[in-house]
């Protein structure tokens, strides 16, 4: 866990991550390839008496930092109550906001990121996509922002576009989410807005 903490973790606040983690010895950290649907997640394993966070490699280091601080909170919550509660319940966002708080409080974080852990400390949700100011405050720490990106709310309806490798019809917009189809199995999602895909021609399948 050491080599992950001084690869992924903010420079900042690694020495407080390290002697934190050091608490819980029966949590553990890995890096998972990138997934779709989430950036994070922690499993029980009961026949080791284990938890296990795993988070995405392809998060910059502030993303990473809050991802591990929502599974953190995920695994204190386990610890003191077991599955009595709701995941993303009462009891989890009073320990998340704690540790949003606690790492805003004592670490002197680049501004905008400070502001918008404290602004969603206040009121944590199950997800970061429901957070769009969080999740654009983030994304401008990672190595390709300042390379000319395109969002699913820049294309046309009926235009097709790859996310994670795969290709998407772009469909209708629903609220605050888009319809879109994936081409090849013909299934439906709802998609963010605002997440960044690569627009290609309806002949590349």
């Amino acid at each position: 866990m050491e080599t992950i903490i001084n690869t992924f973790v903010p420079e900042e606040v690694i020495d407080d991550v390290r002697e934190y983690l050091s608490f819980y010895d029966d949590l553990e950290i890995k890096i998972a390839k990138a997934r779709q649907s989430k950036w994070g997640d922690l499993r029980y394993f009961p026949s080791e008496k284990k938890y296990v966070i795993t988070i995405n490699d392809n998060l910059n280091k502030y993303e990473f930092l809050f991802t591990m601080m929502h599974e953190v909170a995920h695994y204190l919550t386990m610890k003191k109550y077991g599955n009595k509660v709701k995941p993303h319940g009462k009891e989890w966002k009073k320990e998340f906001s704690n540790l949003l708080f606690k790492c805003v409080e004592n670490h002197e974080l680049p501004k905008d990121v400070a502001d918008a852990f404290y602004a969603h400390a206040i009121s944590p949700k199950a997800s970061i996509t429901t957070d769009r100011n969080l999740r654009n405050v983030l994304r401008k720490y990672s190595h390709d922002y300042n390379k000319k990106v395109l969002t699913l709310e820049m294309i046309g309806e009926g235009d097709y576009f790859v996310y994670h490798g795969k290709i998407f019809e772009r469909l209708e917009q629903r609220r605050k989410l888009i319809r879109c189809r994936d081409v090849n199995k013909n299934k439906y999602y709802l998609f963010q807005p605002d997440v960044i895909v690569k627009r290609i021609p309806h002949d590349v399948q």
